[in-house]
């Protein structure tokens, strides 16, 4: 266990000091005014530091705003610093770092100086930021070495130890400590030489030297007594049981003492009213009574650990003490509860783990501000240095430019003298270079004849094998061979098309027209249609960019998208499961640069100058990353016909990285990718979209976080829909709170709102409850398809989609809610409405009637009415007042939802299984009814 820093020693034997002067600065605070008043403002804000840092900051703020008011000049160094320091306490370090920069601005001598560079380390250290720290602490040591303090620089010296501990540098900790110790004995400083002294055992305890830490321990608290210093035995005695309790697998005998210290340890907190030591002391036991196997006594201090840990809130104590509570239960036989506090377990680490990132993420935004800042500074001072050094250079360069021109006379002389060697060596040259053209011409003709000639019978191949696919009553071993010629017709035309497009480059074929494209954009779209396969295989696949405006490249969109599309798919053929693979953007003295990097295999570095060769392989490529070997030569020639720039590195073992530098331009794209590049949609002319019932009033709301995706959707809709958008399910519920939509279309994975929330909240609005709702999500887990279907949605589309299949689905859906209003129509003028509540408890009667019945072939309407009590004609009054169908359009749709429960989860291999399970005789109108209902024929699922 890591524990216990210099600050909190230091903390804990000024702690009785401060606490009695506190009173009597209040109530002298309550009749001040002025300057007074601001002293004791400050005073106030220094004596509640490492007790309540909030009354601290309270304080500090107070003083501040005095500072201001009164225009006191002299005093604003010590507001700001006070400021910062209490605002570090907080852990509110991007605030605290702001203040502290401020005072080091403002400090007028070089002790004011020397304290804030101090503080400012320590803050810097808050943060891990280690280098930046360090430097600070160095800064401080050598103002605090010109002051003559020696012993606030014992004390800067207990402060670099620390952060050399941060960056891992034990050994270099102590020396440091070594030198606070000297220069305290020096002093006659008994609390330094203690602080020192107890310093060293933790950077030997955090050596894993436990037992060479012990005497540091007690050296260190020799000078002390427990009644006037109980807070530092606390820890003391803490310390001294984490050793033993290390040691226990050398010396079993070191087990009383481990036990002996933690009860010291326990029995002062508790006195002390420590909740926090006490919890962190039963832990300590906890973990000493499991190592012996005693699981009785851990399991009790375990338990008293967790008791105390909800109600201080602290996580990292409760996460130790489930896990030494679930090995005690485990130990003792006592499972009842074990599964529970293991799911307990699990959600404290995701929150630990969850606030780490949060805090990691806002240092990180902290972390940019301030070195933009510094960069500003920095370019300001370069900008200096530069017109200082412009007078030097021309110096240099009036004595170069002679030089020069001597050396100029000379190369003159001496290329006379080989330029007619060369005018001879050239022209045999252009000879042989002109024969090797015609030939290579030659070859790179071949080539293309043949990728034409290739093109015709791959054509009525694939033609043919779609044909016969179509057949009616197709054997089912016919189906899957023809699957695999269509499969594979596929693949071959595309090493036909980059034959052809070898071919063309090598006859110096023009192959790229170039004009303004939105790179950002463009990127964007082609890493998001990589998102399922990335899913797929289990890869983690990322692109940043650090642009926030267009940024504009002269680009062939098509071929450069060709590119792209290939250096990331070659990332996932070398990247296994559980790597990642990154697309990154950057602006760059050079242009726009854009990289692919991935974690994976790498290339060996005798291999890496062949890459770009065309039908180039590497000699040991696993078996399942086969390939042509054109893919890269034609993406390198593409780059430099485009006027870019394409190369690689790469390291074995730890993965590759191809980088593009391309020619910014400042024309403005035709438009932006995500309007004018979308993947190709099937358009409103579509004569498979001619049959599609759509009526012309129709709404659709969509609720996608995504922008691209929203953008695509918009394209594929607006033709047949009135659309509405939304960009999370917040964002949607306030919108409905004005219009209501005729269906909504949301995705899962959302900020904010997510999609189940939003489908809950939904279903909690009676006048929004009947809302025809499709999911679209990239989850493509059965178990969420699943869950989305138990919920009540209408239907569940995974993306990749094709844009017919949406718009079918669509199309049904608002056809049956059509139907629904119409039926529900129909019985307007009918006595007696059934309330609400009475309404959804008809409706969950009637679907649970119906699955429990729904293989039976001879279900019908009478035999609902009858187990509802009802007549036929009330059962059709109500369910078109419930649900706006018939009763035996309820009962179909209940059983397709659940047919398409089964075909998710994979429980059956055969259609007419499932066909059966739902109460169907005839396969092909089960599955006539299925694809009417979800565009989307049964048999697909088993594809």
């Amino acid at each position: 266990m890591r524990i216990y820093l210099c600050a909190l020693f230091v903390a804990l034997i000024i702690l009785p000091l401060r606490s009695q002067n506190i009173d009597s600065l209040t109530h002298e605070l309550n009749r001040s005014e002025g300057s007074v008043r601001m002293d004791l403002l400050f005073q106030l804000s220094e004596a509640y530091m490492y007790q309540d840092w909030e009354m601290s900051l309270q304080y500090a703020r107070e003083a501040a705003k005095l500072v201001e008011e009164e225009k006191d000049s002299k005093r604003a160094f010590e507001s700001a610093y006070v400021l910062s320091r209490a605002l570090e306490g907080l852990g509110n370090y991007a605030e605290a770092l702001t203040y502290g920069k401020l005072a080091e601005e403002l400090a007028q001598n070089d002790v004011d100086k020397a304290n804030i560079l101090h503080h400012l380390g320590h803050t810097y250290e808050s943060l891990s930021e280690f280098q930046s720290a360090l430097d600070y602490q160095l800064k401080s040591i050598e103002l605090r070495k010109k002051n003559g303090d020696l012993k606030k620089l014992a004390n800067a010296y207990n402060s670099l130890a620390f952060v050399y501990k941060g960056m891992s540098l034990y050994d270099r900790a102590i020396v440091t400590l070594q030198e606070s110790l000297s220069i305290s004995k020096g002093l006659g400083d008994a609390m330094g030489v203690s602080k020192a002294t107890f310093n060293i055992g933790l950077m030997t305890m955090e050596m894993n030297r436990h037992a060479e830490a012990i005497p540091f321990f007690k050296k260190a608290m020799a000078g002390l007594n427990e009644e006037d210093f109980p807070h530092q035995f606390s820890y003391y005695y803490n310390n001294m049981a984490n050793c033993f309790e290390k040691q226990l697998h050398i010396n079993a005998a070191f087990y009383d003492s481990a036990l002996i210290y933690g009860k010291k340890s326990l029995a002062i907190k508790k006195r002390l009213n420590n909740l926090r030591g006490v919890a962190n002391s039963h832990n300590t036991l906890a973990a000493t009574y499991e190592r012996a196997s005693d699981y009785k006594n851990s399991y009790y201090h375990a338990t008293e650990a967790l008791r105390l840990s909800d109600s201080l809130d602290f996580k990292p104590i409760k996460r130790n003490a489930l896990s030494y509570l679930i090995t005690a239960e485990l130990g003792l036989g006592k499972t009842e509860f074990t599964n529970d506090h293991f799911e307990e377990y699990i959600d404290v680490v995701e929150e630990i783990n969850e606030a780490s990132y949060s805090r990691t993420l806002s240092e990180m935004a902290f972390k940019y501000e301030t070195d933009k800042k510094e960069a500003e500074n920095l370019l300001l001072r370069t900008e200096a240095e530069q017109h200082r050094l412009v007078n030097i250079l021309l110096i240099i360069l009036a004595t170069v430019l002679v030089a020069g021109l001597v050396l100029l006379f000379y190369f003159f002389r001496l290329k006379q003298r080989t330029n007619q060697k060369l005018s001879a060596d050239k022209k045999l040259i252009e000879e042989q270079a002109e024969k090797l053209s015609e030939l290579n011409d030659l070859k790179s003709q071949f080539f293309a004849n043949v990728s034409h000639e290739l093109r015709t019978p791959l054509t009525l191949i694939q033609g043919h094998a779609e044909d016969a696919m179509n057949v009616k009553k197709l054997p089912a071993q016919a189906s899957e061979p023809l699957k695999k010629i269509k499969r594979n017709v596929h693949q071959l035309a595309v090493m036909v098309n980059d034959l052809l497009d070898l071919s063309k480059i090598e006859l110096r074929q023009k192959l790229v027209t170039v004009k303004p494209v939105d790179v950002d954009g463009l990127l964007k779209r082609i890493c998001g249609a990589f998102s399922s396969l990335a899913e797929s295989r289990q890869i983690s696949l990322a692109y940043t960019s650090n642009q926030h405006e267009v940024t504009a490249a002269m680009l062939d969109e098509a071929q450069f998208e060709k590119v792209i599309n290939n250096l990331i798919y070659n990332a996932f053929k070398f990247t296994p499961a559980g790597g990642s693979v990154k697309v990154i953007m950057t602006r760059v003295l050079e242009g726009i640069e854009v990289t692919v990097a991935d974690d994976g295999t790498g290339i060996k570095p005798e291999e890496l100058p062949y890459v770009f060769d065309r039908f180039y392989q590497a000699k040991d490529q696993m078996s399942t990353s086969f390939g042509s070997g054109m893919g890269l030569a034609i993406s390198k020639e593409l780059i430099d016909m485009m006027g870019g720039q394409l190369s690689v590195t790469s390291e074995l073992g730890k993965g590759s990285t191809f980088r593009m530098i391309l020619q910014p331009t400042d024309e403005t794209p035709d438009a932006l990718v995500g309007d004018s590049h979308q993947p190709e949609v099937v358009s409103s002319g579509d004569p498979r979209l001619d049959t599609l019932e759509i009526p012309s009033d129709t709404s659709v709301m969509v609720v996608e976080d995504n922008p691209d995706i929203r953008t695509y959707l918009a394209t594929i809709l607006r033709d047949h829909f009135q659309i509405m958008m939304a960009e999370h399910g917040q964002d949607a519920l306030d919108q409905l709170e004005r219009e209501s939509p005729d269906l909504i279309l949301t995705d899962v994975m959302m900020p904010v709102m997510n999609g189940w929330e939003f489908i809950e909240a939904l279903q909690e609005k009676p006048a929004l409850a009947k809302i025809p709702i499709i999911v679209l999500t990239a989850v493509a887990e059965n178990q969420e398809r699943i869950k989305g279907l138990r919920m009540g949605v209408d239907d569940y589309i995974l993306k990749p989609f094709e844009a017919e299949e949406l718009l079918i689905r669509i199309s049904n859906v608002v056809k049956n809610l059509r139907e629904r209003i119409k039926w529900a129509k129909e019985f307007e003028e009918e006595d007696e409405k059934v309330q609400l509540g009475d309404q959804h408890d008809l409706v969950l009667n009637i679907r649970e009637y119906v699955k429990e019945h729904v293989a039976e072939k001879s279900l019908n309407v009478l035999q609902v009415a009858m187990h509802l009590g009802l007549s036929e004609r009330q059962l059709y009054r109500k369910t078109a007042e419930a649900v706006g169908m018939s009763p035996s359009k309820l009962i179909q749709e209940i059983k397709l939802q659940h047919a398409r429960e089964l075909l998710i989860s994979n429980r059956f291999d055969k259609l007419s299984q499932i066909a059966g399970a739902v109460g169907f005789d005839s396969t092909s109108h089960f599955s006539k009814l299925y694809l009417e209902r979800f565009g989307k024929k049964p048999i697909d699922y088993f594809s």
